[in-house]
């Protein structure tokens, strides 16, 4: 039990951190059009059929120095939230903007707004209006994450026709060495393998935008919220691929592998955490069938620990025939 407070602890403290804008940046020179442009894409697999999504460029290029996984993290929590605030449907717009030698992001929704009370602690750490299914983090992490890079994040504007987020960051004026990855080339071809996908995380705001990853990337994952939930699934149907948060209550990753061992012998894991390789998998080495992601990760990173997963299996395979 003490154990398993302190992981929690730490989730929490990284969590803090990220509000407090104290992260380490990976800072790179990312083309605004290829970022909405990459969103646009991950939408498509995350936005339900009753939202329209309207994305309105600027007729140039513009760039910002920027942590490219951390900006796409902020900018899909907003329109997630935009999503949420549309339960019977609507259109969200997302417009890049431009004032003097800043770039701007807006997401809009169309729907019933906030209140006033509301509207004044949105941006509170564990404010949440999602009762029992949100953390209350997202925007929080968010404005940390946009602080850092020294920008701002505010809602402009709610009312009942809806709510509108900006995001605005300073313009850098020299393109980047080399283009940011489009994010379609990320979707394209996914490999046979793992036909089935057990994906396990205690926390709802990484649970929710990983799933709708795995979606968009073509899999269609079973997901459990608790070690024990996975335990039952495993029993049930057999899975490829375990995706594993490290530090959960009850149990960590690494023991929840090694208990699905006993009966999925060919299991391949994919742990996913905040923390380093060393520090956060307890497992000895030489196991072909377990890799590591660190977080925070984007799509095309997902899916690179995936296909390298799979490479790792392969290879392993043909040196035992050989």
């Amino acid at each position: 039990m003490v154990n398993e407070a302190s992981d929690r602890t730490r989730k929490l403290t990284k969590n803090l951190m990220a509000f407090g804008g104290q992260q380490q940046l990976q800072l790179e020179t990312i083309s605004i059009r290829a970022l909405i442009e990459g969103l646009e894409d991950l939408t498509q697999g995350i936005i339900r059929e009753d939202i329209r999504v309207a994305i309105q460029h600027l007729p140039t290029e513009h760039y910002v120095s920027a942590d490219y996984t951390l900006l796409e993290q902020v900018l899909l929590n907003l329109v997630i939230n935009g999503m949420d605030a549309m339960p019977d449907g609507g259109v969200l717009n997302i417009e890049v903007l431009k004032s003097g030698d800043r770039i701007g992001v807006s997401v809009t929704d169309s729907g019933g707004g906030m209140s006033t009370e509301v509207a004044k602690r949105i941006f509170d750490p564990f404010f949440t209006t999602k009762a029992d299914v949100g953390t209350g983090l997202g925007l929080s992490i968010s404005l940390g994450i946009i602080k850092q890079h020294q920008g701002t994040l505010s809602c402009t504007q709610t009312s009942i026709n809806g709510s509108c987020f900006e995001v605005w960051l300073p313009e850098v004026f020299e393109a980047p060495w080399r283009e940011t990855e489009p994010q379609s080339e990320v979707t394209q071809g996914r490999s046979t393998w793992p036909n089935s996908i057990l994906f396990v995380e205690d926390e709802e705001a990484v649970r929710d935008v990983v799933t709708k990853m795995l979606h968009t990337l073509g899999f269609r994952p079973l997901v459990a919220r608790t070690p024990a939930q996975a335990l039952e699934i495993l029993e049930q149907q057999k899975v490829d691929l375990l995706i594993s948060d490290v530090v959960m209550p009850e149990m960590r990753g690494p023991a929840l592998y090694q208990e699905a061992l006993k009966t999925q012998p060919n299991l391949a894991a994919l742990f996913i955490s905040g923390y380093t390789q060393e520090t956060a998998i307890n497992m000895p080495t030489g196991n072909e069938r377990v890799n590591f992601l660190a977080k925070p990760f984007s799509m095309g990173k997902l899916k690179q620990a995936i296909d390298q997963t799979n490479s790792d299996l392969i290879q392993s395979s043909e040196e035992k025939t050989s």
